[in-house]
């Protein structure tokens, strides 16, 4: 009797047993399918009346933290994976997303240390290995050590993979501390010569910030003029830097003697970004020798588009008028390969032929532009822009139109 009774009570318990964890792996996959969609939050209602039942079970766990992420509660995620880390089960589940976790919150130089976990644990993803530590080494800033990861022997067969190749050459890239940038413009009228614009640019790096010295040339109404300037780009956080600007000109018959430029970029809100400043230009032969203007620009990135809208405020003696310039990118998945499109009406001070016509046009123009940015390899880009600009002009005593057309081409080498 005593031996049917334990049988009896075995029977129950395994039965209660089979029951519990089927009932367990039912919520577990209806997480699964409300992930799918992306209903995260009842994902972990059913997650968590699992762990409930069987807290246990890693492969749970993991999964939590997997959702925790998604749903981009990080913190949560970083909590629950290091619960199941100290557990020292640690499985390929576990790493994969232990990796994608310390990378999705940020914390670079915990992920390395991971990523040398994961290695003396024999993990078997080594193309995740390598892409996840290429991606620690960029966001500590140490692209160098990213290279040398890269360039061993045993790494390099992972160039074949076109997400490792990209990782490496944007590591290449921002390496780079130096710039050497030429453009050429040719504006063509349907009434006077053809004019030419050209510029050469050096830049630098010192930490975080950026110092460019450039030199621009300018043929046109029979005059040739050079404009030897400056500009700094000065990071002041992560997010925010100052741009300074001075440019004097050689003979001020064309560009104004002097030009300078004052503006303080920073972040609006998420993937919204804003600045405020304004220009000065002095024109030594002009009747209105001083132009004061302001200006600001308000940005925007969705998905792989860009948009700008820059308003200019243009305060001289007598004159007060407004000017507006509006762009917008289309991005590549490399993003130095992109078409753009510019709308303006008004004069830019930032738009070189505006500011070389040794005065500073007060008359209404607008303006189409389309561009196109192209990468040559792994440090060049070549640019192309085509423009026209309806413009009013000086026709004796009265104002008249004419049409303008501008071809641009520029060069970018970095080093």
């Amino acid at each position: 009797m005593k031996i049917k009774l334990k049988l009896l009570i075995f029977c129950l318990s395994a039965i209660t047993y089979i029951s519990a964890q089927t009932n367990i792996d039912s919520l577990f996959n209806k997480a699964v399918d409300k992930s799918h969609i992306q209903k995260y939050q009842d994902a972990i209602s059913d997650i968590n009346k699992a762990i409930i039942a069987d807290s246990s079970r890693t492969d749970i766990n993991i999964f939590l933290a997997n959702l925790y992420l998604w749903s981009e509660k990080r913190d949560s995620a970083l909590a629950c994976i290091e619960k199941v880390k100290s557990t020292d089960e640690l499985s390929d589940d576990f790493f994969d997303a232990y990796l994608n976790i310390l990378l999705g919150s940020k914390k670079y130089f915990e992920l390395i240390d991971a990523c040398n976990l994961a290695e003396q644990r024999k993990y078997s993803n080594k193309l995740n290995l390598i892409k996840k530590k290429i991606l620690a080494f960029e966001g500590i800033g140490d692209y160098e050590s990213g290279i040398k990861l890269v360039n061993k022997v045993d790494n390099k067969h992972f160039l074949t993979d076109k997400t490792v190749s990209e990782l490496y050459n944007n590591l290449i890239l921002k390496n780079c501390r130096q710039t050497i940038a030429a453009n050429y413009s040719l504006d063509v009228f349907n009434s006077i010569k053809a004019q030419h614009l050209a510029s050469l640019a050096y830049s630098f790096k010192v930490d975080k910030h950026s110092i460019e010295l450039s030199t621009n040339y300018a043929n046109r109404f029979g005059f040739n003029d050079v404009q030897i300037e400056s500009t700094a780009y000065l990071a002041t956080t992560a997010k925010q830097y100052l741009y300074l600007n001075y440019g004097y000109a050689i003979n001020a018959s064309l560009f104004p003697q002097h030009r300078t430029g004052l503006e303080y970029y920073f972040p609006i809100v998420s993937k919204w970004d804003g600045s405020l400043g304004g220009r000065y230009m002095y024109y030594k032969n002009a009747t209105n020798k001083s132009v004061v203007i302001l200006t600001a620009h308000i940005g925007t990135y969705f998905e792989n588009m860009w948009i700008s809208i820059r308003p200019f405020y243009v305060i001289k003696k007598d004159l007060r008028s407004v000017s507006l310039v509006s762009k917008y990118r289309l991005y590549e998945k490399n993003n130095r390969n992109y078409w753009g499109a510019e709308l303006g009406f008004g004069n830019s001070p930032d738009d070189m032929f505006a500011a070389s016509q040794s005065s500073f046009n007060e008359l209404m123009s607008y303006k189409i532009k389309l561009e196109k940015s192209l990468i040559i390899d792994r440090t060049s880009d070549i640019y192309f822009g085509l423009s026209y600009i309806n413009e009013q002009i000086h026709q004796g005593t009265i104002i008249g139109n004419r049409s303008r057309y501008t071809l641009e081409i520029g060069y970018k080498y970095r080093f």
